[in-house]
């Protein structure tokens, strides 16, 4: 009789839920879809997100979520709902409206392999070419606050961008820098290469390789002006004194060589909005630098015994010695990102926040981090802003990745970029730096204010 009773009770609540659960999701399915025959994307993301957050979920539900995300152009989150729906009903509509979310976000090359996989059922043309897609030009002038230490830096460099495949992007750029300060200036000659590889899953892998060549050159003048003179007693009584009046000038100059080659590799995963990723990298620097100097020493050598003077003649020595120097360091880098992609206002945010801890083979180490955002005002304008923080390690990195000037102490880095699209294949960019450069050497803060100008053309 209590097994009867037993069985009867469990009967009744599971009838009881399954009736509640059949209720919610008619409930949901009938309330989603006035939401969306009305068009009302706000109400209807808000109410599907609710009904999904208390297990309640199905295709249709899914793809109404998907819908208004997408309408509100807020794509990666259109992305999670329309991806579930595709694994139940893979549509030609829901496959159109993943690849275009991917499109409007800037993951080309996501976009790409998504559409390489499913083009039969995107119906998508597949328009891919393997060689150059754009080529692009850049030129700088930094400006230092404090031209008796560091003067202006003029900067240009030339890139391309290649697609040897649909989910791979291969970047080249070739740079040229040029600084004068008080004693010289130096040049400097930069190669910068990087692979961007999206694959399934949200997976990304981006090696790259920097190489700088700076050569600097230099000469100064001391002059010193000394008076001396030596006392000896020789006996019977007699006391001798010469006195020396002369000019010591050297004349330095010293030519110097930097290598810097930078190896690093990001590697990042993404689920939705949010992307993590890990950035190991190490830097090597040898600096060599030869300094010559030639010394010249004019001046009269005066005679004196018991104060009578006695004989007075001139004298110059002149010579030359050199010196090589050099220093060989390492620094390795452990690095560590977190990239979210929101809305404000409907206008899609991709804000990414890195951190670092830097160490070298001399046992420095130090931490660093980076937070850099992408703002799409609109089609045609987009805004990029990044903040870097440094140590005391000579080490420079940007929000791109790319290791402009790579030997360097800049302490901090503001920038602000916009990027414009007026035409169809062309794409202006303008970009404010401003920097503060501490000088270990003597411990003064130099102040940068940069201004770049990039053209891109998309061939």
């Amino acid at each position: 009789m209590r097994t009867i009773v037993f069985l009867l009770v469990v009967f009744a609540y599971t009838t009881s839920a399954y009736a509640q659960r059949k209720y919610s999701v008619v409930y949901a399915d009938s309330a989603s879809n006035s939401l969306f025959l009305k068009a009302k994307w706000k109400q209807l993301s808000v109410f599907g997100t609710k009904e999904v957050n208390n297990n309640v979920d199905f295709f249709d539900l899914d793809y109404r979520i998907g819908m208004a995300y997408y309408n509100r152009k807020m794509y990666a989150l259109s992305e999670q709902y329309f991806k579930k729906a595709f694994a139940v009903y893979p549509t030609n509509d829901i496959a159109k409206h993943i690849y275009y979310g991917l499109i409007f976000r800037g993951l080309f090359s996501e976009a790409a392999v998504f559409n390489e996989q499913y083009q039969k059922i995107t119906e998508i043309k597949n328009i891919f070419t393997k060689g150059t897609e754009s080529i692009y030009s850049d030129v700088g002038l930094r400006y230092s606050s404090d031209k008796t230490l560091e003067g202006n830096m003029l900067y240009t460099d030339f890139g391309r961008i290649s697609k040897p495949a649909q989910n791979i992007a291969l970047l080249q750029s070739i740079y040229f820098l040029h600084q004068t300060y008080p004693s010289g200036n130096y040049k400097q000659m930069e190669y910068f290469i990087s692979r961007d590889a999206y694959y399934k899953n949200g997976w990304y892998l981006n090696p790259s390789l920097h190489y700088a060549l700076t050569l600097t050159s230099g000469a100064s003048n001391v002059a010193d002006t000394y008076a001396n003179s030596v006392n000896s007693f020789i006996p019977p009584n007699r006391n001798i004194t010469v006195f020396n009046n002369g000019i010591y000038t050297q004349k330095f100059s010293f030519p110097g060589m930097t290598h810097s080659l930078n190896l690093a590799y990001s590697i990042s995963k993404r689920n939705g909005p949010l992307t993590f990723g890990i950035e190991p990298a190490l830097q090597a620097i040898l600096n060599t630098t030869k300094i010559n100097v030639n010394y010249v020493d004019t001046g009269i050598s005066d005679s004196f015994i018991n104060r009578v003077h006695i004989l007075s003649y001139p004298y110059k020595l002149q010579g030359a010695s050199t010196k090589d120097t050099g220093t060989f360091s390492m620094i390795g880098q452990i690095g560590a990102s977190i990239n979210y992609i929101w809305q404000i206002n409907g206008a899609p945010l991709s804000s990414k926040l890195s951190g670092y801890y830097l160490f070298d083979n001399k046992g420095t180490n130090t931490a660093a981090w980076n937070f850099y955002t992408l703002v799409k005002t609109s089609t045609n304008c987009w805004l990029h802003l990044s903040y870097t923080y440094k140590g005391n390690l000579p080490w420079a990195f940007n929000a791109d990745g790319q290791y402009f000037n790579t030997y360097n102490t800049i302490n901090s880095r503001t920038g602000i970029t916009m990027q414009l699209f007026p035409l169809k294949r062309f794409s202006p960019m303008l970009t404010y730096q401003y920097e503060q450069d501490q000088r270990y050497s003597d411990n003064k803060t130099l102040i940068y204010n940069s201004f770049y100008f990039t053209l891109k053309y998309k061939l």
